[in-house]
């Protein structure tokens, strides 16, 4: 019991260490390192999840920007910045698209006093005090915002406001109008892709999605979303063809994450070797057969 004890203590020794290491492999650090884990979440759909570790990924970039302004460096001040409103914004688009609005009003609410002068953090607040109840207020501010020059990010959002109070044909002037001036809003794809699926135009629809995938690089909720609305179109098709990709796309991803992680495997499997090795070695090892105890000559005789 003791020696069992021992091991017991060794491997979770060995794990605490492994996981450490693994952190610090990660850059833990780093703000990228949450997001990354915030991205994951998303894919799970673990709404709240997500949303802690992109809140996480804002406060380490807001370090970042302490330091940036401490230096006196302003393109890292500016660098710093656009991190934090990015991230509070996703975490408020992540909460939003999981139907809970009053949860992502303080991150948009936050990402918009970091940064005032940001036309999408200003609209994605409006849109979730839209969806909080303050329809007429939230139409109102964004059309004002929107008379000097008609930003797409403020089109965007319109275009989504009247698509959720019923007005589909205001919404698709709304979206059109948004891809006239930038043809790589995701948003605005997505918002197209809805309406048509909506008015049961799938091939229309499909092809929306397609784009708002390939728009949406940096977007993870915009293609989780798209990704569900073409699993809806097209519900016969298998999960890995999403957006047009299929799946031989994703074994050459697969094939380059194992490229670029070959270190990373190889110190999981040592480990584990390592870990496993006195279980694995009992299982090949020889085992001896157990022998009577001889009985001594006198001892018979006195037994008889």
């Amino acid at each position: 019991m003791v020696k069992f004890r021992y091991a017991a203590l060794g491997a979770i020794v060995l794990t605490a260490g492994w996981l450490v290491w693994l952190g610090y492999a990660a850059n833990w650090q780093a703000g990228d390192f949450y997001e990354s884990l915030g991205q994951a979440a998303v894919s799970w759909r673990l709404a709240g999840v997500s949303a802690t570790c992109y809140a996480q990924a804002a406060e380490v970039h807001r370090a970042d920007l302490l330091w940036a302004k401490y230096y006196g460096n302003p393109a890292a001040e500016e660098f710093a910045l656009n991190n934090v409103v990015r991230a509070r914004m996703t975490a408020a688009r992540v909460l939003l698209a999981a139907q809970r609005p009053h949860a992502s009003l303080p991150f948009a609410e936050d990402a918009y006093r970091a940064d005032y002068s940001n036309i999408a953090a200003a609209a994605l607040l409006w849109r979730i005090r839209h969806a909080t109840g303050m329809t007429s207020e939230a139409k109102r501010e964004l059309i004002l915002l929107g008379l000097d020059n008609r930003p797409p990010e403020i089109l965007a959002a319109l275009g989504e406001l009247f698509f959720t109070d019923g007005d589909s044909d205001q919404g698709r002037s709304f979206a059109q109008r948004a891809l006239n001036q930038s043809t790589k809003m995701a948003e605005a794809w997505l918002l197209l892709a809805r309406m048509y699926a909506d008015g049961g135009d799938k091939e229309n629809a499909r092809r929306a999605v397609a784009k708002a995938w390939h728009c949406a690089t940096d977007q993870p909720v915009v293609r989780h979303q798209a990704a569900r609305l073409y699993l809806q179109l097209y519900p016969d098709r298998s999960s890995l063809v999403v957006a047009g990709r299929g799946i031989d796309y994703w074994w050459q991803v697969a094939g380059y994450w194992v490229q670029d992680h070959c270190a990373f495997l190889a110190g999981l499997a040592a480990y584990l070797i390592f870990l496993f090795f006195p279980a694995i070695g009992a299982q090949f090892r020889p085992r001896q057969d157990i022998q009577p105890a001889s009985v001594p000559a006198s001892d018979e005789a006195a037994a008889e």
